[in-house]
């Protein structure tokens, strides 16, 4: 039987709720484009040489499609159509040049070396959500949305690595395709408008002072012709909006969660553990909140329980995209690139914690995990780094401070008080 441990331990995988509509009455008002500042450094860019040449027009937030563009094929969970794909990358700088480039480019000093994140990660047909992985991402001032079809298509294919809905990803750097969406919160704009703009050959700014760029990307992805994931989805599964918005507007990883305990389980035995746990708590008043929270969680385990089924179709249906693409289909967390991200980072922490020392303990697990790494590189993708290099450094060195130090001068690898999740 599911323990009550288990059972909090996931309560809080369903606690985020749907944005406020920003829809209003426009009230028009123009802002300069040579009053707007993306990025450092950016003054030397061509787009802003040009910026006081540039058009700008208004739409309304509520406008059903944008006039440039066409319905594309609907989103389909039982069979994927790279046409009905579009990509998210939520970030804090501007893509300069009009390309998204690496952590380890952007950060690349003097010496050429950068931080440890090679990877460039996208949501598809969906904005990326607070989660308890990675950046706090409804921080990020930027949602830049691409047509999946064209990027893949001007990549080369050893830099297109796949993963999964959620979360694919790419090697160093991406060029903007005709047809991207960069969206900015700006403020100055008045609540119900966009304000739109061309900026690179093909590609268009558009600016909102809409504070919930979630539910804006979502929106901006619908007028671009697209249908969003959890439209899809919810069409799919055929949910009402209360059970919607209760369970599946949640990371693909934190769904295949509760469906795995519901299988190893039995939802029997999850609603007898839930139901004996509330009526244990009957007659304490001072509990109704976690009384409430239970009720809560096992509705969404009985929901699950009767979609999960369907809740596999796309999970199928993409794994039949990615055999036949070539891409990988797995969590970033278990590639090499992400091996190697975390070695640097396990070193930081060995470092920062003051191991004068460096344990043969620590040495073994770190190469280890760098050995297996090594075997595991896809073949066909890009991955030009020096394994043995870094494994010859760890059995080197005799503290960790120093073999962070080699990594930088010898490998072109430097850490940050930052987390590695920043782009």
């Amino acid at each position: 039987m599911v323990s009550i441990g288990n059972a909090k331990q996931v309560l809080n995988l369903f606690t985020r709720t749907a944005g406020q509509s920003f829809v209003q009455r426009p009230n028009i008002v123009s802002v300069l484009a040579s009053d707007l500042r993306y990025a450092p450094q950016a003054e030397g860019d061509v787009f802003f040489k040009v910026t006081k040449q540039i058009a700008e027009t208004f739409i309304k937030a509520d406008k059903k499609i944008f006039s440039w563009v066409k319905h594309k094929h609907a989103l389909s969970m039982t069979e994927v159509n790279p046409e009905s794909l579009v990509m998210v990358h939520r970030t804090k700088y501007f893509p300069k040049d009009g390309k998204i480039v690496s952590t380890n480019m952007a950060t690349r000093n003097i010496d050429g070396a950068g931080e440890c994140r090679h990877t460039i990660h996208f949501a598809l047909n969906k904005s990326v959500t607070e989660h308890f992985f990675g950046n706090k991402w409804n921080d990020m001032k930027y949602s830049i949305i691409l047509p999946f079809k064209e990027t893949v298509e001007s990549m080369p294919s050893k830099k297109v690595i796949g993963g999964i809905q959620d979360d694919f990803f790419f090697l160093d750097e991406v060029k903007l395709p005709k047809g991207s969406i960069i969206v900015k919160h700006n403020p100055n704009i008045e609540n119900g408008i966009y304000k739109v703009t061309d900026i690179f050959d093909g590609v268009k700014l558009i600016e909102t002072s809409s504070n919930d760029m979630v539910k804006t990307t979502d929106n901006i992805i619908t007028k671009m012709g697209f249908s969003t994931y959890n439209e899809a989805l919810k069409k799919h599964l055929k949910l009402n909006n209360k059970e919607f918005t209760k369970v599946v507007s949640q990371p693909e990883a934190e769904l295949q969660q509760y469906i795995s305990i519901i299988e190893q389980n039995g939802i029997e035995n999850i609603r007898a553990t839930f139901k004996k746990r509330i009526e244990q708590m009957k007659n304490e008043p001072n509990l109704e909140s976690v009384k409430e929270a239970l009720n809560n969680n096992l509705e969404i385990y009985e929901i699950l329980n009767r979609i999960k089924d369907k809740m596999s179709d796309f999970p199928k249906a993409w794994k039949s995209f990615c055999n036949k693409n070539n891409f990988i289909n797995k969590l970033h967390s278990d590639t090499p690139w992400f091996t190697l991200e975390s070695t640097i980072m396990n070193m930081k922490i060995y470092a920062k914690e003051g191991e004068q020392g460096f344990r043969q303990e620590l040495k073994d697990l770190l190469i280890n995990d760098l050995e297996r790494a090594k075997e595991n590189i896809p073949i066909g993708k890009s991955f030009d780094f020096d394994f043995d290099a870094m494994i010859k450094i760890i059995k080197e060195s005799d503290a960790p401070q120093k073999a962070l130090d080699r990594f930088a001068k010898e490998l072109k690898l430097q850490t940050s008080n930052e987390s590695m999740f920043l782009l």
